[in-house]
């Protein structure tokens, strides 16, 4: 009868006494069961809702990665300079993209090589202890008021 489910509402659709179904409910511990029941359907929802994420992520994921293989391949098919014929029979280098095309990508690369390594300032050793179970006072590695 789903959540507005009742006593009264179940004694009408099945045309029983209330007290008959009321009797039923405790002899047979309806509302525990109800409640189980709802928790089992959440969980199931829940199992559900992870999956669907799990595969959403996949997906993502997969998306993400044929998205930088473009970029890598256009990024290797950019010429920042190329040769041209000049007064005579020379070749001179010139450049292929504008100088604020260059700055820009300079920036960018600067950006990225930050962002994956961090900065050369902040770069500290973080020391971490793991402690399991009860330790002789006497075993304690740490030094005198830490």
């Amino acid at each position: 009868m789903g959540s507005d489910r009742s006593i009264g509402r179940v004694s009408g659709q099945l045309k029983k006494s209330p007290a008959l179904l009321y009797r039923w409910s405790a002899d047979y511990c309806w509302k525990e069961r109800v409640q189980a029941w709802g928790e089992f359907q959440d969980q199931l929802g829940q199992q559900q809702a992870i999956r669907q994420r799990l595969e959403n992520n996949k997906a993502t994921l997969q998306i993400a990665e044929i998205m930088r293989q473009r970029v890598m391949d256009g990024f290797l098919a950019l010429e920042s300079v190329r040769k041209v014929k000049g007064d005579g029979d020379e070749e001179k280098l010139v450049l292929a993209m504008k100088p604020g095309d260059l700055v820009r990508m300079l920036e960018s690369s600067h950006k990225l090589a930050k962002d994956v390594l961090g900065k050369t300032d902040s770069d500290t050793v973080t020391k971490i202890e793991l402690h399991f179970g009860d330790a002789d006072p006497d075993d304690d590695p740490r030094p005198e008021g830490m």
